[in-house]
């Protein structure tokens, strides 16, 4: 049933993305890290908007040690998203195993 691989997948890609996001949190204040971000194509680098020393960085990176562009609290947002993605992914994974359940045992 191509349910169960597309949960299966989704729940795959929360995961990456879970990892992703861990790292970017455990490296928000190494000097010169590059926030990682995962997509379709895979885990890429995402990059800064604006040079240091532009008018607004500054307050945009408040707390940010070394102008690292990881921002805590929208990675902690992004955290949750991917838990609830997660959850849904494996919510469709145990209903259509449910599902199969049943066909099987009406045959």
């Amino acid at each position: 049933m191509q349910a169960l691989s597309i949960a299966a997948n989704g729940m795959m890609a929360q995961t990456r993305r879970v990892n992703t996001i861990a790292q970017n949190i455990a490296n928000a204040q190494t000097a010169g890290y590059k926030a990682q971000t995962t997509g379709s194509q895979g885990l890429t680098s995402q990059v800064a908007l604006a040079p240091s020393g532009t008018a607004g960085w500054e307050t945009l990176m408040q707390g940010h040690a070394g102008g690292s562009p990881v921002d805590p609290v929208n990675e902690i947002t992004s955290l949750i998203l991917a838990q609830r993605a997660y959850e849904a992914n494996a919510k469709v994974l145990t209903s259509a195993d449910r599902m199969m359940k049943t066909l099987t045992l009406s045959k």
